[in-house]
């Protein structure tokens, strides 16, 4: 939306660009001063659903899933509005129409939705889902009255805007946390939207405004005695909503508990024909899950297909998956993802169920028992877990300047070492730990790895434990339901005796991840692969990272291997590699300027 039009060559290209995520259906509307587009994955009322929908001047796009469309179409026809099918998707105007603003609050469901408003002086609304499962990116330039909004950055860097700047303080941000965790992107001048956000442009004033929402969606406990067969209820009930589809379904079993309950509990409650898939890799390897998925897959009598990725492939399939992140993420199991997907598509399927969301919803990481910690280092121990490796290391590979800079201007990591001092000890200090992951962190880091690695592929994962009642439920229950100060994730446990084999039960909690350290010691192609990138001319000439050091510390992990300089190597190589993208589509918009 802006004071000029956008070009069909640009509205073309930012199609094509998604073009991935949703191959099924493409179209848009184009105005003087505004555009809408959508490229749509059918998954629910495949039969309808054409977008832009559009009513009484009110046009809108989106993208996911309003799980409660039922109940609120047939709320929204004893007020009077009639539907044409049964998408999803169509219950968004009329509710917006009746409710306004507050219409969000009552989906219930993974979304980020864009809605231009001409009834009387012309307005861009952009909204998301109350834990941000699905994003919207976005560039406001309130000078030239003009905003843009994309799916993903890829795709929002097709218009024919000036080439934004990287943020030095996000590259920080990245090495510190994993990945960029907050509105501020990568890139200067590119935001996304914070979860249960609701972001409004007036055109004519060239004014934006960003206000949050609570869910209507919500659950309580009436007696704190029963919140395991609750929760077990609750469980059932989103696993039953989520795995409706017009297409096929299938669970992803890591062989951990969560993703191993939500497997069982529509096997056993919903009686489901279950088709689970894991990822695993070609040889003997550290860490490897399969037996434990072998073991929950014939318990529960799914159908269960094992992924195995070969080692050797990495090199290209790392370079393929590069451009679908849009930031950088260093968690190395983005790989594992990746590849897992594209193969959950080439099997036929369009949906899946995922775990993600129990660790932060019912203290699941090790590190959240820091909060019991008296010592006065605790910050230190629990930062070092909280990266991917030790906070000490980014002195070694930030270029002088850079460290130098970000020594003046402050860092990410003084930045949470004050906020993070500031907890006292116990209870008190564990909920503002799980504060901090579920909304600071776990939209930036997993969710959108999630959401993009799927959407490479044209798969959609809905994820239980991020449903509002579930995430609700889970924050309100005592602490004493998720720990004991010594084990994690006290609750799930207890209900999954009821669902699955000892064996899950009690096992020692493992990340679902990508054995890095072994595979870039003992696969020669790999080592040369990452030797090659970190020696490259974007890895010598980049401003943040100095290149020789990275060379001399891949050299020490070669004749000293640990885990901590696994991942610092990783994060860089991902850093780079994401350089290397940025830098060739900043060439690509020159050229076509």
């Amino acid at each position: 939306m802006g004071a000029a039009a956008v070009s069909d060559r640009d509205l073309i290209n930012v199609s094509q660009a998604q073009l991935h995520g949703g191959p099924d259906q493409q179209n848009f509307v184009q105005k003087d001063c505004w555009a809408l587009g959508s490229n749509r994955l059918m998954i629910q009322g495949r039969s309808g659903g054409k977008q832009p929908f559009s009513s009484e001047k009110v046009y809108a796009v989106y993208n996911g899933e309003i799980y409660n469309h039922d109940e609120l179409r047939r709320s929204l026809k004893h007020k009077g509005y009639q539907f044409l099918d049964s998408c999803d998707g169509n219950v968004i105007l009329p509710l917006y129409l009746e409710y306004g603003e507050a219409a969000f609050s009552y989906m219930d469901g993974m979304f980020a939705i864009a809605l231009v408003d001409l009834r009387n002086s012309p307005k861009l609304i952009l909204a998301n889902d109350p834990i941000a499962i699905k994003s919207i990116y976005y560039i406001c330039d309130q000078k030239q009255k003009t905003i843009y909004f994309a799916s993903e950055i890829g795709a929002l860097l097709e218009f024919g805007s000036e080439n934004p700047e990287i943020n030095p303080v996000a590259v920080d941000e990245f090495f510190t946390m994993r990945a960029v965790c907050s509105e501020q992107t990568i890139l200067g001048g590119i935001k996304t939207l914070k979860p249960a956000s609701v972001l409004k442009y007036e055109l004519d004033v060239g004014q934006l405004s960003l206000e949050s929402y609570e869910p209507k969606i919500q659950t309580s406990l009436k007696n704190q005695d029963d919140s395991n067969s609750f929760l077990e209820s609750e469980l059932i009930s989103e696993i039953g909503l989520l795995s409706k589809a017009e297409v096929p379904v299938c669970f992803i079993n890591s062989g951990g508990l969560d993703s191993s309950l939500l497997t069982a509990i529509a096997a056993k409650e919903l009686g489901q024909s279950i088709t689970s898939f894991h990822v695993c890799y070609k040889g003997n390897w550290p860490s490897d899950e399969r037996h434990y998925a072998q073991k929950v897959a014939q318990f529960v009598g799914a159908e269960h297909h094992e992924i195995e990725l070969d080692p050797d492939n990495f090199p290209e399939l790392i370079q393929e998956m590069i451009p679908h992140l849009g930031q950088p993420n260093s968690a190395p199991h983005s790989l594992s993802s990746f590849g897992m997907f594209k193969y959950i598509k080439r099997a036929g399927f369009t949906v899946a169920i995922a775990g993600e969301g129990a660790d932060e919803v019912f203290v699941g990481y090790e590190r959240f028992l820091r909060a019991f910690d008296d010592q006065p280092n605790w910050v230190d121990a629990y930062l070092d877990k909280f990266g991917a490796f030790k906070q000490s290391y980014k002195k070694l590979i930030y270029s002088p300047e850079f460290f130098s800079w970000l020594e003046k201007s402050g860092n990410c990591e003084q930045n949470l070492r004050a906020k993070l001092s500031h907890f006292p000890v116990g209870e008190e200090r564990l909920k503002a730990l799980v504060h901090l992951d579920q909304y600071d962190r776990f939209p930036y880091y997993i969710l959108r790895r999630t959401d993009h690695m799927s959407m490479a592929h044209a798969v959609e994962v809905r994820v239980p434990f991020c449903q509002p009642k579930i995430v609700h439920l889970g924050n309100n229950l005592p602490m004493a339901a998720k720990t004991n100060g010594k084990y994690t994730k006290k609750i799930l446990n207890e209900i999954g005796r009821k669902y699955l084999p000892m064996e899950i039960i009690e096992r020692k909690k493992q990340p679902f991840t990508l054995p890095v350290q072994a595979i870039m010691l003992e696969n020669r192609r790999v080592a040369e692969f990452i030797q090659d990138i970190l020696s490259s001319a974007v890895a010598l000439e980049n401003q943040f990272l100095a290149a020789a050091a990275l060379k001399t510390l891949f050299n020490d992990f070669r004749k000293d291997p640990n885990e901590d300089l696994a991942q610092l190597i990783w994060s860089s190589l991902i850093f780079v590699l994401w350089l290397d993208w940025f830098n060739k589509v900043k060439e690509k918009r020159i050229s076509h300027a």
